[in-house]
């Protein structure tokens, strides 16, 4: 009987035992489910626009290698993005809470895919592919893609800014990259555009001996010669909405050069004949039938900014209704620069040339539509 009863004790402490390390090993088991294993990135949108707006969030997550959410992991995940389609708005790293953290990422203006990884200590690191396609949409149907216009505030005023200030400095010494092969009013009018968009780093000052630099900032949106969808092809050459159709090579939709009527019919947008609304940086555009080589001309408003400027105050003074234009090859020569307040020119001698209501060969005032 004692040997049985001790064989019954034995079979009691043996089985506790048992219980004891199958608990031990179930709480292993438990407690390394629990610890993060990798980092899964989902995104919002994996189909994005480069219209410099379109935005993703991708969340963050430190799972378990059965796929649940670490809850209890908190730490920082560093992040990398290949391809200039999309930027970072939340930076390049994140802190993850209970598990979780977030990433927000905007298109750029360029399309391409773009890829998103993230990494950890101690994590399997994870990565997210991103399709940036063009974005075509031309929301007012002008025919300038909204990825071509310059639709902040700041953009449009250190744009005007550039633009008259190249234009007058013309008045003192044309620049050398102004080819003489389109020195018109049109061709006057093309350079500045075109130099008002570019960078205005050193590079660019060296072919200046006489720019009045507005001190103003670079457009930001982009800089010629990468404007998006057209590159150097700037400017419009027929009517109609954007549509994707008019960047086909043999369509001629779009071209680096204009003529006068070809800027008035389809790259500016009109403002009557009436001064109230121009603001420096506008065109004005006249008929001229007597030229049927050259029918249209065009001159630039510069308005104060063509004043001059206080140098204590750095305040305009003097007149401010300043006009400045290229008068197109003449029998003798090809032209010249002129500068000439807008009310001297209501008194031309010629009354074809005054920008005045009644005038039928003065066409108005008109802003270029990247900037309406």
């Amino acid at each position: 009987m004692r040997e049985r009863a001790g064989d019954f004790g034995s079979k009691l402490f043996s089985a506790a035992a048992r219980g004891v390390l199958v608990g031990a090993m179930a709480l292993v088991v438990l407690s390394c489910s629990r610890e993060p294993a990798m980092l899964e990135l989902t995104p919002s949108e994996t189909e994005l626009l480069a219209s410099g707006m379109d935005m993703t969030r991708v969340t963050i997550t430190a799972v378990t290698e059965s796929g649940r959410t670490a809850r209890g992991f908190s730490g920082t995940v560093s992040l990398s993005l290949s391809g200039d389609g999309a930027e970072l708005i939340t930076g390049k790293s994140v802190v993850l809470d209970r598990g979780v953290g977030e990433a927000v990422l905007t298109t750029t203006l360029t399309p391409g895919d773009v890829v998103l990884s993230a990494e950890a200590e101690g994590l399997t690191s994870d990565e997210v592919t991103l399709e940036v396609a063009p974005s075509y949409r031309d929301a007012d149907g002008d025919g300038f893609a909204d990825v071509m216009e310059l639709t902040g505030d700041t953009d449009r005023l250190n744009f005007r800014r550039w633009l008259c200030a190249v234009a007058e400095s013309q008045v003192y010494e044309k620049n050398r990259r102004w080819s003489d092969a389109t020195t018109d009013c049109a061709g006057f009018v093309r350079f500045a555009y075109i130099e008002a968009l570019k960078v205005h780093d050193e590079a660019f000052f060296a072919g200046y001996s006489a720019l009045a630099s507005p001190s103003s900032p670079d457009v930001k949106k982009y800089n010629y010669p990468d404007v998006p969808l057209v590159g150097t092809a700037v400017f419009r050459t027929a009517d109609g909405a954007f549509d994707p159709s008019d960047l086909e090579p043999d369509a001629g939709i779009f071209s680096p050069s204009a003529t006068a009527g070809v800027l008035l019919s389809y790259n500016v947008t009109s403002l009557g004949k009436s001064d109230a609304a121009v603001l420096p940086g506008d065109l004005l555009f006249f008929f001229n039938p007597d030229n049927p080589s050259m029918p249209y001309h065009t001159m630039i408003y510069l308005g104060e900014w063509g004043a001059e400027v206080d140098e204590e105050t750095g305040e305009f003074t003097g007149d401010q209704d300043w006009l400045v234009y290229h008068t197109g090859p003449r029998e003798s020569d090809q032209g010249e620069v002129r500068k000439v307040r807008l009310s001297t020119l209501m008194q031309h001698p010629d009354e074809r040339w005054r920008p005045v209501m009644e005038n039928d060969h003065f066409l108005g005032y008109f802003r270029f539509k990247i900037l309406d």
